[in-house]
């Protein structure tokens, strides 16, 4: 129990023979740097250059060129740099110029086929001008002596019904005077000779 939590590296010693070294010795200093490039094992064949090689170069090169420009290519997103630039606005996309995708629709469902909405008639009933320019002087000056006559005869009209108007006024305000002076003159004048006549015949007292 004495010995416990003593020596930490008792259980992290090295065996220096299974390197290949012996007690006491040192381990050599290495002078110089190791080589930038490994010795090549397995060296390629030469290249023999002849026309069938370099016309499927160019076919690579031309298809190559063809998918970056074809409207399925999708590029990777450009990061936002620390200050926007005047001149980013007119810079052209690598994906600018390319050809726009025209698919062949017949080749889809009717569910996945593009539909064109019609625009609603606007029911504004639009001025024919072209009957307006045709119309003559002469036929605009008599519409003009046809309305002169109409308006006059409405006009007499008018006043016609305002007079019957303010006669029929004055004759119910004459009537309600005369009812209002009898009425008065009836019911509400006592000239005060029938008083008392009523207490001197009965003696059993005030009538109410």
């Amino acid at each position: 129990m004495a010995g416990r939590g003593r020596g930490r590296g008792r259980g992290l010693s090295i065996n220096i023979e299974a390197l290949g070294l012996g007690r006491g010795e040192v381990v050599p200093s290495i002078a110089q740097p190791p080589p930038l490039f490994p010795p090549l094992r397995f060296r390629p064949l030469p290249l023999t250059r002849s026309s069938e090689l370099d016309y499927m170069v160019a076919l690579r090169q031309e298809l190559r060129y063809s998918l970056h420009k074809s409207p399925y290519y999708v590029n990777a997103p450009n990061k936002a740099k620390d200050i926007e630039r005047y001149s980013d606005k007119y810079m052209l996309g690598a994906n600018d110029g390319a050809q726009r995708w025209e698919p062949d629709w017949n080749m889809f469902p009717s569910e996945l086929q593009e539909r064109k909405k019609k625009k609603a008639k606007s029911s504004s009933v639009k001025p024919n001008l072209k009957a307006a320019r045709k119309m003559k002087v002469q036929d605009v000056s008599k519409l003009l002596e046809q309305a002169e006559p109409e308006e006059a005869e409405e006009g007499i009209k008018k006043e016609k019904n305002q007079d019957e108007d303010d006669e029929e006024d004055e004759e119910e305000y004459d009537e309600e005077d005369l009812e209002e002076e009898t009425d008065y003159n009836l019911a509400y004048f006592d000239n005060g000779e029938g008083y008392g006549d009523e207490d001197e015949d009965d003696d059993e007292g005030p009538t109410y």
